[in-house]
């Protein structure tokens, strides 16, 4: 039992190669976990890899409150102080040579990344696979619960406390701090740490950030590494959601190389700062291919961010929401459900959904880097979620997700405070889509779909702006849409290379014109109940809505 500095005590196994074949002290790969400290195979094969193989002491500590450690399990809140200790401890024991690595992936790498800027300087490097050093924005993307994630995450474990306890703090407030990395606190990084993660992971857009983060904030020749793949969470085998690829093999450098260089000081790095696949989706819709790319940070600097102005046949489109009848999660970067790229026409059919889509290119184009968007938009009621999905339409007219964002109305003023829309009111959506790296090919579209739910990725919003915590019964609303030039809503893309088909800025009104943001649900423009599908073609751009009949 190690312990801790508030005297509690976690259990800690600690596997040593043979004396005889690796004598004397030994550098140390670290792994704590909440799923148990053992390796059961195959996971058994790792440690004899590690330690019979190549003469590592591999040690595994069950994280406080779970397996034999003592304590409470609040997931995370106290690995940014138990790492550092367990390592202060691991390099005051004689079997130590002074050298410390950590290793582990998912929950496994959040308590890694948390514990690195108090880390002692005994250890060396971390090899971290799909993870994120913000907790908070990972349960609470955009303000809004990740509720597949994170109920199905939980439920594996004996905490209904911490649900509660996570819900009562909806708001970005000080209480998150422990499990949020802050520059200040990446300023102190040492280590170097070797990333894996994936397009369509659960963490990709905190992991990302993470990675780019280390290399401008930590300590110089730190020596970070990213490998980004097409791959979903802990899963990089082909078919990829809908997609099959032909030629997705990550690179050869594996964690047996990473740790023989910074903890026994063997061969030189050769691999770059970052590597990431480029995919290009087939005219099928189905088979997909690539190539691996290399750069220094993410996003890729040399990418011109490009501004997309969505224009739609009215000014202002007014959708219903309907907490009781939600628009699916289709794909996306899921935990429980059916997760990667997926074919989204079912959705963007729907009548509670705006699909906004390019004319076919012309010729290729490359989008490499973090969609961004920026929505108009007002809620009948005092909140509503803004959902954007980005998908690549190909020439059968299959709709291939991207990726995808949100944005809940109550913290759209301050993340830390909870503040009710006004009722009728446009307000700018500002999302971060997260990381792509696609090649568009000629005579295929882009295409954004606006909605207010997508569920269950992302729990429904009760569009009335009260607590979680207090369950307020949900309403239905309307979400209304701006896209005129009055406020013209956009999707700003990270162009790489080529030219997407994407219509000019609209003029700017003369004062006094434009919509009337003061009426209770914006303009009175929009369609009818039961109107039949409109579309208009307008500088490359389709737009389709089909609108349902609203029942009051």
């Amino acid at each position: 039992m190690v312990p801790m500095p508030d005297g509690t005590r976690l259990k800690t196994d600690v596997w040593r190669p043979d004396p005889a074949q690796f004598p004397g002290p030994r550098p140390v790969i670290l792994r704590r976990t909440p799923y148990g400290r053992g390796f059961p195979f195959p996971q058994s094969l790792l440690v004899w890899n590690l330690a019979d193989l190549n003469g590592y002491i591999v040690v595994s500590q069950d994280v406080r409150g779970r397996g034999g450690s003592e304590g409470t399990f609040l997931p995370f809140f106290t690995d940014a102080v138990d790492g550092p200790a367990t390592m202060r401890w691991i390099e005051q024991q004689d079997w130590c040579d002074g050298n410390i690595g950590s290793f582990g992936a998912s929950a496994e790498g959040i308590v890694q990344l948390l514990a690195l800027p108090d880390a002692p300087d005994s250890l060396r490097c971390a090899h971290v696979q799909n993870a994120s050093d913000n907790l908070y924005d990972s349960l609470m993307p955009g303000g809004a619960w990740r509720a597949e994630l994170t109920t199905s995450w939980l439920n594996g474990f004996p905490t209904p406390t911490t649900l509660a306890a996570w819900r009562a703090h909806e708001a970005k407030s000080t209480y998150w701090d422990p499990v949020i990395i802050d520059a200040a606190e990446r300023s102190r990084i040492r280590a170097r740490v070797y990333m894996t993660a994936g397009f369509f992971d659960i963490f990709a857009l905190q992991q990302t950030a993470a990675f780019s983060h280390y290399v401008t904030d930590s300590a110089p020749g730190s020596g970070h590494t990213l490998v980004l793949g097409p791959w979903t969470h802990g899963d990089a085998q082909t078919p990829i959601g809908e997609l099959a690829y032909a030629n997705v093999a990550a690179p050869t450098d594996d964690n047996l190389a990473f740790f023989n260089h910074c903890l026994k000081g063997q061969g030189t790095p050769n691999w770059p700062s970052l590597r990431y696949f480029v995919t290009q989706i087939g005219d099928d819709g189905a088979a997909a291919t690539g190539e691996w790319r290399q750069g220094t940070l993410w996003p890729p600097p040399e990418s011109i961010r490009t501004p997309w102005y969505l224009t739609a046949a009215q000014d202002v489109t007014t959708l219903t929401v309907d907490p009781s009848n939600p628009v699916p999660t289709v794909g996306g970067a899921n935990l429980s459900v059916a997760d990667g790229p997926r074919d989204q026409s079912a959705l963007d059919a729907r009548g509670d959904v705006l699909t906004i889509t390019t004319a076919p290119g012309t010729s290729d184009y490359e989008l490499i880097g973090n969609p961004k968007a920026r929505i108009y938009a007002a809620s009948a009621t005092t909140d509503v979620d803004v959902v954007v999905r980005l998908t690549q339409v190909a020439p059968n007219g299959k709709s291939l997700l991207l990726t995808d964002g949100v944005r809940r109305g109550r913290f759209v003023a301050d993340p830390s405070v909870l503040t009710p829309l006004t009722p009728g009111a446009p307000v700018p959506f500002e999302l971060d889509l997260g990381p792509v790296a696609v090649r568009v090919k000629a005579g295929h579209s882009l295409r954004v779909a606006i909605s207010g739910t997508n569920s269950p990725h992302y729990e429904v919003n009760p569009n009335v702006a009260e607590p979680l915590s207090s369950s307020p019964p949900p309403v239905m609303t309307t979400l209304s849409i701006y896209t005129g030039p009055a406020h013209p809503s956009t999707v700003t893309l990270p162009v790489a290379s080529g030219t997407p088909p994407l219509p000019p800025r609209p003029p700017t009104p003369p004062p006094g014109e434009g919509v009337d943001a003061g009426a209770p649900t914006g303009c009175n423009c929009g369609a009818g109940p039961g109107q039949a599908v409109s579309i208009w073609v307008a500088g490359g751009v389709i737009f389709a809505l089909r609108r349902r009949r609203r029942h009051e």
